[in-house]
């Protein structure tokens, strides 16, 4: 596989952030309906778990390959006796890479993908040629403090019934869905600041991004890395505005977005 240059996509998603500050839900009309049928799929041994995962991109022609997948409990992907963690994650991801035979690739992490994707900057960085960190944190003040309430009280039935959906048209296991979003909510109800040097370490170019209606708040996102680069302070101006009706859709709409870049040939990041 050495032939293309890879794009890793990362949007792992919170079970319900309630990071909408004005408490509306967009009208999504941006969002994509495309589908992208994969070139591959299938599911790796890492770490003790299978983990699904799907490559995109053109036959022939074009020199970008998109890989999707789905983190330790979620979607397709097999569970293992330790909580989900970003640095755990981090490394099924480097994992997975190897298993490929993939040498290095531009990372995409969106919402807890990105919190993924800084930590395979900051654990692998042979395997990382550029990075997006697009609405995620890195400190527990760079949040909405909504968000750290809703979480206190993070209950089951409180998950947006969209986003089981999602989950359930894939993996008919009620079981799981319940454990994944356990685990996710345990990960945010004890998230930990990644320190300072560790993010001064990110050797690679990367571009923070975020929403106008963002659980982020632009005020708390600084460039603790020289390799950092940001948009301009006004958000709304210089970011896509994000679609608050789906956060599949939302997902669904990353990766097509990134596959018809690659079938465009549009220029690497």
């Amino acid at each position: 596989m050495s032939k293309w240059h890879f794009v890793l996509v990362l949007a792992i998603l919170l079970p319900n952030d309630g990071c909408s500050p004005r408490g509306t839900m967009g009208d999504g009309d941006n969002v994509s309906t495309l589908e992208s049928k994969p070139l591959e799929s299938g599911q790796a041994p890492v770490n003790g778990i299978n983990m699904y995962y799907e490559v995109h991109g053109r036959r022939e022609g074009g020199r970008r390959r998109v890989i999707a997948l789905e983190e330790q409990a979620h979607g397709r992907t097999t569970d293992r006796n330790t909580p989900v963690a970003f640095e755990s994650s981090a490394d099924d991801v480097a994992a997975l890479l190897r298993y490929l035979k993939v040498d290095k690739a531009d990372i995409l992490g969106f919402s807890n993908g990105a919190s993924i994707a800084l930590q395979v900057a900051i654990r692998h960085p042979h395997l990382v040629r550029k990075m997006v960190f697009a609405s995620s944190i890195t400190k527990r003040t760079g949040a909405q403090p909504q968000l750290w309430e809703f979480m206190k009280q993070a209950d089951f039935s409180s998950m947006p019934q969209q986003l089981k959906d999602a989950f359930l048209l894939v993996n008919p296991d009620v079981q799981q869905l319940k454990t994944m979003h356990d685990k996710d909510v345990a990960r945010m109800q004890s998230f930990r600041d990644v320190p300072d040097d560790a993010v001064r370490s990110v050797g690679v170019p990367t571009l923070i991004v975020l929403g106008d209606q963002d659980v982020v708040t632009p005020e708390c996102l600084r460039a603790d890395s020289p390799h950092f680069r940001r948009t301009p302070a006004d958000p709304a101006r210089w970011a896509r505005r994000l679609s608050w009706r789906s956060r599949h859709d939302a997902e669904a709409d990353a990766i097509s977005r990134a596959n018809r870049a690659a079938d465009r040939g549009v220029p690497r990041l």
